[in-house]
């Protein structure tokens, strides 16, 4: 009997297993490229004062991880999960004003980006609120 090609296949359990050149490694610096098909997350460590560019802080770049965009749409999942996690066990995790985004300007050359910048700007306000103990947020400005 032919199998029709959508019919689903039943869910095989998935099997771990690490290869002869896996490795773990550090990162406190995150880098993104994205295009169209994936997204590729420049994994670094930032150091300060490196010997061979002393008064200077330099991100040495180590791993590159390139995942598609389903996959980072999961990976947003997953990380959610593990803080919500983490936070209810030890509490919120801190982070320091100076290591967050900026707010996004408004670009007046692109009208049609305005709901995204709008939206992103909430995001970086939500990740404010939740990770800065003495942050408090600015009223709501009511949308046109």
């Amino acid at each position: 009997m032919e199998q029709h090609p959508n019919a689903t296949v039943p869910e095989q359990p998935l099997n771990f297993r690490r290869t002869s050149d896996f490795r773990r490694a550090y990162a406190n610096n995150i880098q993104f490229e994205s295009s169209i098909w994936d997204l590729v997350m420049v994994f670094g460590q930032v150091i300060q004062n490196p010997p061979d560019a002393p008064g200077k802080m330099i991100v040495d770049q180590h791993t590159a991880i390139t995942i598609s965009w389903p996959e980072v749409k999961l990976l947003k999942h997953y990380l959610e999960v593990a803080i919500l996690g983490h936070e209810a066990e030890d509490g919120r995790i801190p982070l320091s004003p100076r290591a967050l985004p900026e707010a996004l300007p408004t670009d007046e050359q692109r009208p049609d980006m305005l709901a995204m910048h709008t939206t992103i700007n909430r995001m970086r306000l939500d990740l404010l609120n939740k990770s800065v103990p003495e942050f408090v947020a600015p009223p709501a400005v009511p949308e046109d």
